[in-house]
């Protein structure tokens, strides 16, 4: 997705273009420090995703800050995101109360995960933000990590210019980054547990934290300009921004994914594990 797609795409939502860099003094960290996680040269991000759902639980976040929360490999269901005609192509995404039969209604954060993170790719990371604040009305924080030394996450909150007609029913895309990993982990741990940051974070912190009341869902409004009928945050608006290898893979799974509904049903399982394994 370019520039002017981009720009489209928020107009749509009333979402303005410029991204608003919130800014963080060093955050008082909790709980333990996660290891690095380590990539396989020869694999590809899909091709981690049993070991990072694991770490994610266990190492990222950590059990004791995820009472009540779920992490989900959204790879297991090739549908999740074609709800509400919104579409995205997340890695994981943390969800409360997951026994419900619609996870994607009650989406928390969501990660997107790349072996080394390129300008580029907050492109799409803007589009799960807004694929994913179109689905879930917990109004979802995304986060673009490489698990090791950028860490950016993205959330949506009303407009506070003045200067924008309407300003009120306008909203603008924030964004915060952090290179140590502590600091970024307990960033996440404050937006699943927010009731404990006042244990832990200084008062100017935590004024800045995007808490719940502070983030703005986008559904909440009419789109302007253009109809809904048309596909929201749809991974084809992204492919200019993809390397040669993540491309080929998106082509391929897309080919074959458009087949599937011909292939007997018993083969469905056996045919996605291999798309995730070797693609």
């Amino acid at each position: 997705m370019n520039t002017q797609k981009r720009m489209k795409l928020g107009l749509k939502f009333g979402l303005f273009e410029q991204i608003h860099i919130r800014s963080f003094n060093t955050i008082e960290t909790v709980g333990n420090r996660p290891p690095l996680f380590v990539w396989r040269e020869d694999t590809n991000e899909n091709g981690h995703s049993e070991e990072y759902i694991d770490y994610i639980r266990d190492s990222f976040l950590g059990a004791e800050f995820l009472t009540g929360y779920e992490v989900l490999d959204i790879h297991d269901n090739s549908q999740f995101w074609n709800s509400g005609g919104a579409r995205g192509t997340a890695d994981a995404i943390v969800v409360q109360s997951p026994q419900l039969a619609h996870p994607q209604n009650i989406i928390k954060l969501v990660l997107e995960l790349k072996k080394k993170v390129e300008d580029n790719d907050e492109h799409q990371a803007i589009g799960q933000l807004i694929a994913s604040n179109m689905i879930s009305p917990l109004k979802p924080v995304v986060m673009l990590t490489d698990f090791s030394s950028t860490f950016q996450f993205y959330w949506i909150v009303p407009s506070q210019n003045p200067a924008y007609p309407a300003y009120p029913y306008f909203s603008c895309i924030c964004m915060t980054s952090f290179n140590d990993i502590h600091q970024a982990s307990t960033f996440a741990r404050a937006l699943l547990v927010p009731n404990q940051v006042i244990i832990y974070m200084s008062q100017e912190n935590q004024k800045r934290l995007p808490l719940d009341e502070r983030r703005m869902l986008i559904r909440e409004f009419k789109p302007i300009y253009e109809s809904v009928d048309d596909d929201i945050a749809n991974l084809d608006d992204f492919i200019d921004e993809m390397g040669p290898e993540e491309r080929a893979s998106y082509e391929i799974k897309k080919k074959v994914r458009k087949i599937l509904p011909l292939v007997p049903s018993r083969f469905h399982e056996s045919v996605e594990e291999a798309l995730r394994r070797y693609l």
